[in-house]
């Protein structure tokens, strides 16, 4: 088992309807979408796949270029969200990481989020970003790349990333 990282563009508020293939780059130290910035993109919809291959219980994700916008009380209040799939299918809510809320703690713009379903274990996470939450007002840019991660189920790892290979 491995992961398999993919990227895309969605429409409406959540990356769980009809989604549009994008081709991924490395930015930075990370992964990122071809185009424009190289990061995930909030004006563009744009959201990172990780599928970890196995049905796991708890994911941890090393997101970065966690800039200003994503600061306590920053005027675009951008957030991470991550939809969590199994078998194609959403489990559990959209869980958003906040740093408004105490949900999301950034040093030197990387924060790393662990992921937890309440709703069952899942094997897939797509991670987009917003500004007021899913569906608000996306309109000044705000991004981030993905650095890294690693998978478990019941304390034992079933995988990780911890260095992105050059995706040009």
């Amino acid at each position: 088992n491995g992961f398999t990282i993919t990227a895309g563009m969605y429409q409406g508020n959540t990356p769980t309807g009809a989604l549009e293939s994008k081709s991924m780059t490395k930015a930075g130290s990370g992964i990122g979408i071809k185009g424009g910035s190289n990061e995930i993109d909030v004006t563009q919809k744009e959201y990172i796949q990780v599928d970890f291959g196995a049905n796991v219980s708890t994911a941890e994700l090393t997101l970065g270029s966690l800039a200003g916008h994503y600061n306590t009380g920053a005027s675009q209040d951008a957030q991470i969200n991550v939809v969590l799939l199994k078998n194609g299918d959403k489990v559990g809510d959209v869980q958003s990481f906040d740093a408004d809320e105490g949900t999301l703690s950034i040093d030197n713009e990387i924060a790393t989020l662990t992921i937890r379903s309440d709703s069952g274990d899942f094997d897939t996470v797509r991670v987009f970003t917003t500004q007021g939450g899913p569906g608000g007002e996306e309109s000044q840019n705000s991004n981030f790349i993905l650095l890294g991660g690693s998978a478990s189920t019941n304390n034992v790892v079933e995988g990780s990333v911890t260095e992105i290979a050059d995706g040009s």
